[in-house]
């Protein structure tokens, strides 16, 4: 029997949370699920969505709990469960935890399961804020972002740990960045990618940079992602020149060719002040790079200190530039964490460990 899953993800940018979906729809069992996805509006992820021959639907998806926005839910709410008759839909999957109430709400209507996705840190009161407590089932990406979940009822059959994977033999580099952005095969160069915002930790990035420079001049720093706020690229760029680093310091901006600008780094660096998993940390360590990554939510069940990486205090930019050039000064010491990092992700992180254990929960909640 051919079952219907509908995901719900109102953002339509490609982080990590997007990326990961987009994990699940490619590897999917489409002989025995067929997916369908509501999004709040076109972007990036529905131009994937496409590629990969995925149907969507729009349906605007505003954020809950936002005053303003009350008097839709009931509309937004009655537009889901319309789809879920008019689809057949068996499971709704919400791909994070600020979609769950609308897919929970909805599902009540047509008396179906749904899954929660849980891909941040929350702190324990958002259970309740969200609904999440009446989710069939929850799916945390990493044990600290299950922490939230500590007093939900039946925890153990309700919720579950399943880390965010890559597909390996697909993750791999297909162009060549450095002669692309004119950087010299002599350069060493530290990477961060992902989301810029200071969250992200991007001011305490060129402040190490700074550190570094003062040290190692043959370093250029690349800085790969979308900005999340105006005022973020702001930030960036007045600190870039206050410290005097504009000819060091690359932006890329948003790129889908992750695999490549991976290939391109000698570190990564990952000095995140909050973070529930660490996607990047593991598509750096697929292609052996180490990584200096802050001592956070989940970057620790991802990085083994001293092993495949270097953690470091969030938010000190002097202890990540140290780390840092700990790697930069230490051939050997690059390479050794490289290869462990690599066997990590092989052994903790293949996606197709990640598809059979989501597909068991489908499974376990339409034969029950």
């Amino acid at each position: 029997m051919l079952h219907k899953i509908l995901y719900l993800s109102s953002s339509v940018n490609l982080w990590g949370a997007r990326r990961s979906l987009l994990d699940i729809l490619t590897h999917l069992d489409k002989k025995t699920f067929s997916p369908i996805v509501v999004c709040s509006s076109k972007g990036h992820l529905t131009e994937k969505l496409d590629e990969i021959k995925i149907p969507y639907r729009i349906i605007r998806m505003r954020l809950w709990r936002k005053g303003k926005y009350f008097p839709w839910i009931p509309y937004t709410v009655m537009c889901l469960a319309k789809l879920i008759k008019e689809k057949r839909i068996s499971l709704v999957h919400s791909n994070s935890h600020s979609d769950a109430p609308y897919g929970i709400l909805a599902c009540r209507f047509r008396k179906i399961p749904v899954i929660s996705h849980i891909r941040d840190i929350i702190q324990p009161d958002k259970t309740g804020k969200y609904l999440l407590k009446h989710a069939d089932r929850v799916i945390a990406v990493s044990n600290a972002a299950a922490g939230a979940f500590k007093d939900i009822k039946d925890r153990n059959k309700k919720l579950l740990v399943i880390n965010n994977s890559l597909d390996i033999d697909e993750f791999k580099a297909t162009g060549d960045i450095r002669k692309e952005l004119n950087i010299s095969r002599d350069d060493m160069v530290i990477g961060i990618v992902g989301q810029i915002s200071k969250l992200k930790g991007h001011d305490v990035f060129l402040k190490a940079a700074s550190i570094i420079l003062k040290k190692n001049k043959n370093v250029k720093f690349l800085i790969t992602g979308e900005v999340r706020r105006e005022k973020d690229q702001g930030l960036c760029e007045a600190l870039i020149n206050r410290l005097d680093l504009s000819g060091n310091v690359i932006f890329t901006g948003f790129r889908n060719d992750v695999a490549n600008v991976m290939s391109a780094i000698d570190i990564l660096a990952f000095p995140t002040l909050k973070e529930s998993f660490g996607r990047s940390a593991i598509e750096a360590m697929a292609l052996a790079k180490p990584v200096v990554a802050s001592n956070v939510g989940g970057v620790p069940e991802i990085v083994s200190d001293g092993k495949s990486g270097i953690l470091v205090s969030p938010g000190d930019a002097e202890e990540l530039a140290n780390g840092l050039l700990e790697l930069i000064n230490n051939n050997k010491k690059r390479e050794d964490m490289g290869k462990e990092g690599l066997r990590v992700v092989r052994e903790k992180f293949d996606i197709r460990d990640m598809i059979n254990r989501i597909e068991n929960v489908y499974k376990d909640l339409l034969e029950n």
